[in-house]
């Protein structure tokens, strides 16, 4: 497949992890989290180039700390929501367009190469399509601390990324987004807003996104598991 660019995500702050610093930056085994992601990537043959999204007032930090990897295209600041992070990527690719964007979250080091690869070629195939995981337990859907809704659980998946779209698709679902404005976390979001379907490629749990201090145990497990 031709141009495939993977974006990885690492504009938040992690301020539900209580760290001193971003949770990207935490460590595994001595690694930072952000490195070990963009390594994986870089690693998975489908993918031709990287672009990293940091916060604005670490980027010599995550230049540094990305050298030496192959196929990180460019570091890049990120914006004050992530919806700004994502248009500033495109923004970025704009001169030298790839055919397919996939767009991570730079603290889920663990996604599969199988994944990545088929979310790329569905969403080549198709126009979009999104990593997701089924739901294993039932789901509230609770208003005023009460339950209001119980949806079927079968129908329900849980998000994940990476989210794949290509190029064109994802940067005229961003342009009319910013036209109208408003608040988003997600891409996929602003895709179903233009009329484009986003296929589902299914992903295990272990695709975790490591947001609290209990995940930094089961993420420091399943690391090991990975480099055994």
């Amino acid at each position: 497949m031709n141009k495939v660019t993977a974006v990885l995500l690492a504009g938040g702050r992690g301020n539900r992890m209580g760290a001193q610093v971003p949770k990207q930056e935490l460590e595994l085994d001595g690694r930072k989290i952000y490195r070990i992601a963009a390594e994986r990537f870089a690693s998975f043959s489908i993918v031709g180039t990287i672009l990293f999204v940091c916060p604005a007032d670490r980027l010599d930090a995550y230049k540094a700390g990305l050298a030496g990897i192959p196929k990180v295209r460019a570091v890049i600041a990120g914006g004050d929501e992530r919806h700004d992070s994502v248009w500033n990527a495109l923004e970025a690719l704009r001169n030298d367009p790839p055919a397919v964007v996939l767009m991570h979250d730079a603290v889920r080091p663990f996604v599969t190469g199988r994944t990545v690869a088929e979310v790329a070629r569905v969403a080549a195939e198709h126009g979009a399509a999104t990593a997701a995981a089924r739901a294993v337990d039932t789901l509230y859907g609770v208003r005023d601390g009460i339950v209001a809704e119980i949806p079927d659980r079968r129908t329900m998946w849980h998000a994940q990324t990476p989210q794949g779209f290509r190029y064109d698709i994802l940067r005229r679902a961003h342009e009319e987004f910013r036209k109208k404005g408003g608040a988003t976390t997600d891409d996929t979001r602003l895709v179903q807003a233009i009329g484009t379907p986003v296929r589902v490629v299914e992903e295990p749990l272990t695709n975790l996104k490591i947001t609290g201090p209990a995940d930094i145990a089961i993420a420091a497990a399943l690391y090991r598991e990975l480099k055994e």
